[in-house]
């Protein structure tokens, strides 16, 4: 059975289920294929989930969207564009890993989301590019500005989504523009200007 076709059962009971509550033994069941043959294409359920984020980041297909190159369009609007894309992940993490409220377990938050700071580097190389055309100079102090501002909006989404509803997307992508216009001129702009 090929690495993609593992993924694909594995996003399947993952979404299903949850990460927390599928097991490699769930997934090699799953897929007709003994255990062993999961471990030759994955040296963990981890590393299952974290080559489906790739996926996903990879999905979002930020570089091929033509308004984040145009210079025309305001850079508080591609910030806002972005900072909803960002939600989408976080999202897609938060349905991967728990599925509901219910299968959330503390480690296990904690590990994925240090482990999701290898994607930070992706993020602020974009954010980067943006700021390079709308003529700021990427530096280490301004990627450093970009690190903390994806940073801070994703403690905010983070922390929003255990102390109100679970599942309201509706309301965090209302307010999600707004919060990147709130962090984004003192955390980059007046950092860097």
């Amino acid at each position: 059975m090929s690495r993609e076709s593992i993924k694909q059962v594995s996003l399947e009971l993952f979404r299903r289920y949850s990460y927390v509550k599928t097991s490699v033994s769930d997934i090699a069941a799953a897929a007709g294929i003994g255990k062993g043959t999961v471990y030759l294409s994955f040296k963990t359920k981890e590393d299952i989930l974290f080559s489906l984020l790739d996926d996903e980041i990879d999905n979002l297909k930020l570089d091929e969207d033509p308004a984040y190159s145009d210079p025309a369009i305001d850079l508080q609007v591609k910030v806002s564009r972005f900072s909803k894309s960002l939600l989408d992940l976080h999202f897609q993490i938060r349905d991967l890993m728990f599925g509901s409220l219910e299968n959330l377990r503390g480690r296990e938050l904690q590990d994925v989301y240090q482990k999701i700071t290898q994607y930070l580097d992706r993020v602020v190389a974009f954010l980067g590019r943006i700021l390079a055309i709308h003529g700021y100079p990427v530096t280490e102090p301004t990627s450093q500005a970009l690190r903390e501002f994806a940073l801070f909006l994703s403690g905010r989404f983070i922390i929003y989504i255990f102390s109100h509803d679970w599942s309201n997307r509706t309301e965090l992508y209302e307010l999600m523009p707004e919060w990147s216009r709130q962090l984004f001129r003192p955390l980059v702009l007046e950092r860097i200007g």
